[in-house]
């Protein structure tokens, strides 16, 4: 269950509305030079899976394409970054904004991102989230805005089938395959060393 409202934004052209066409996506019925451009937030992209990255900004084409235009305000979060927004409302400042401490979102696996509307060039949470939330789930992503007990109408993921059980034990083993191979490069760097050393010391 997730996100802060971290961003979101969108802009209706007013000349365009949109229609349901070719497979449910919603698409412009006319007018395509009032097609706004997409914002693309590469930053938050960046740190996404590449197929959830794909997805996003096909997300952020067929808003666009319907006339609304929308941000990613939130990508990757670190389990650290998490803790951080879940002790809002909690034991620090501020409304709470998460029900999931680090390592319970999908955001610490880079599976999950938050859009924002933008209207008059400003971030804004109030449009046509089911709208949006709709072209989400026809590309394949799991939408927030259909969660009961955390609604989140800003967050969409791609969980792969798996739990979140199962991401953090596969997060685990990457750890520790990534920290023997750090041991492993260590004990080769402090070996090498020695041998450079010890010919040093032949030429003398």
């Amino acid at each position: 269950m997730e996100p802060s409202r971290v961003g979101c934004n969108v802009v209706q052209t007013g000349a365009s509305r949109p229609s349901t066409s070719r497979g449910g996506i919603v698409e412009m019925e006319n007018n395509t030079a009032d097609i706004p451009k997409p914002i693309v937030s590469i930053s938050k992209l960046e740190n996404l899976r590449s197929d959830v990255s794909r997805l996003a900004r096909r997300l952020l084409d067929a808003c666009s394409a319907a006339g609304v235009q929308i941000k990613i305000t939130s990508g990757f979060r670190s389990w650290k970054d998490q803790d951080k927004l879940y002790r809002k409302g909690r034991d620090a400042p501020g409304k709470k904004v998460t029900n999931a401490r680090g390592g319970h979102s999908w955001h610490n696996f880079a599976r999950a991102f938050d859009v924002a509307f933008i209207v008059h060039g400003r971030i804004s949470w109030e449009g046509p989230w089911e709208m949006v939330g709709r072209i989400g789930e026809q590309l394949g992503l799991e939408w927030g805005g259909r969660w009961h007990s955390f609604r989140d109408e800003c967050h969409f993921q791609l969980t792969g089938g798996m739990t979140l059980a199962q991401a953090r034990k596969a997060y685990q083993v990457q750890q520790d395959a990534d920290e023997e191979m750090r041991h492993k490069d260590a004990k080769e760097a402090k070996h090498a060393n020695k041998v450079a050393l010890a010919l040093k010391e032949k030429v003398k």
